[in-house]
Order: structure tokens, then sequence, then C-alpha cells
């Protein structure tokens, strides 16, 4: 599944308007007796609901819509999972996106499970997906981090949806795509491969380009040539796309 192996789905409706979904799914992270990695339910809310923010806009679309499946009870946890997630639109530039929220109201839960889709709308002809070139850089903004990395960076240098808001028009940048449980390598790979080009990797590149990003903990963006001004978050060059040989 996945619109040219993104981790998207586009719905051409008509009228030159496509709809964009995202989703992601968050178990055994929380506060909770049965949780592997202990963290806030707020931060879960946040991180969870950051990844599909940043796929969505990652591809030029303005999410409108958001459904948020929480198996947990909805009080407290519930609650702190809603405002983390309320925090994440608020930094995205999005918050009056609408919410469809479930909780578990039946049963007590010992273990936190969280489930995030969102939609989102965007002219067809819009859409910033294969947008990369033969001699393109690509670059990584943030640092891969996984599991209790994330929880005890406290989300204070980890990308997040409102960095990706910003990135998006900027005239230099290509494709960005969000790093995940992949890894750099194979999101490079898989810009590369909708663009018709090899990735050629940097060498001595300062980033394990094999260890999973987690809940997208850094993003990659291709563009012709270095840019120094996104935020206060490092660049680092992971390599470039290179012409395929006949």
């Amino acid at each position: 599944m996945g619109y040219r192996g993104r981790d998207v789905e586009v719905i051409d409706i008509g009228s030159g308007i496509s709809l964009v979904i995202a989703c992601d799914s968050c178990g055994s992270v929380g506060s909770k007796e049965l949780d592997l990695v202990n963290a806030p339910p707020e931060i879960v809310g946040r991180l969870t609901a950051r990844t599909v923010l940043m796929e969505l806009v990652a591809v030029g679309a303005s999410p409108v819509a958001m459904t948020v499946s929480i198996c947990a009870e909805p009080s407290p946890t519930g609650d702190e999972i809603l405002r983390g997630i309320k925090k994440e639109l608020q930094l995205s530039g999005h918050p009056d996106v609408k919410l469809a929220v479930s909780t578990e109201k039946n049963f007590e839960t010992r273990q936190t499970g969280l489930g995030i889709g969102a939609t989102g709308t965007c002219r067809t002809r819009d859409l910033k997906i294969a947008q990369s070139e033969a001699a393109d850089k690509i670059f990584c903004l943030g640092v891969p981090r996984l599991g209790g990395e994330v929880i005890d960076s406290g989300c204070m240098d980890i990308i997040h949806s409102g960095t990706v808001t910003q990135l998006r028009p900027h005239p230099l940048i290509h494709d960005i795509l969000p790093v995940g449980s992949r890894g750099i390598r194979a999101e490079a790979e898989l810009l590369a491969r909708q663009s018709g080009t090899i990735f050629d990797a940097a060498q001595g590149c300062k980033l394990d380009l094999a260890k999973s990003a987690g809940p997208s903990t850094c993003v990659l963006f291709s563009s012709p040539e270095s840019i120094e001004d996104l935020n206060h978050f490092e660049i680092y060059p992971v390599g470039q796309l290179i012409m395929k040989s006949d």
C-alpha cells in the first residue's frame, strides 16, 4: 500500500482536488503498568499526531480532519493524549483540524494503545511527490531517534510538524520525506526510485543511515544546493541523486 511508495494514500475526488490520507499507530508507550517505554500520555499523543501531520504536509496537503482511537480510559489518559494532539496541531499551524475521538469505556486497560488517522486536501496539480532531479543533494534535517531517546530528548531537538509546514514552500526544496522505522537510507532510495535516479550515499556521513527514526524524528529533503536558514535544527548532507547509466 502507499501512494508511489509513500506512507500516504491519495484519492482523486474530481474537480482537480485530491484527498490525502495518512495514519500511524503507537503501542506499549505510555504510563500504564505493562507499557514497555515509559512516557507521559501527552507526549504519546503529540508524537503520534506529528507523524501523520508531517506525512500530509510533506506532500503539499492541508489537514482538515483527524480520527483518534485511544485504547485507554477517557480520563486521565485520554484527556492527556488529546492535550498532546492539540498542542501538535497548534505547532503545525493547523489548530482548527476537526477531531473524531473514541476511547475505551468498557474495560480497564493496563497498556497504552493509540491510532491516529488524518485526512487532508490538495489541488492535484500541487501534489509534491517525485519532484527530485538528478544531481539533487539529499539532506537530513534533525537526527534519527528511537524509543527512550525520543522521551529523554523532551521533544526539544526533534523535528515537529510545524517545521515541515515551514519547509514546504521553500523555493529550493523539491521533495520532503519524513524518516520512520525504515531509516534514512531506505527513504533516500525511495526518493531516488520516484525520480528515476540512484541514491549515492555521502562518504563519512555523521548519521547512521540504517537506524530507525521512530516517530519521524527527522526528515529528508532534496535540493540542488545547500540551504542554511532552516530553524535551529542541524542539517546533515547524506548523499546525492545521480543519473542512471544506460
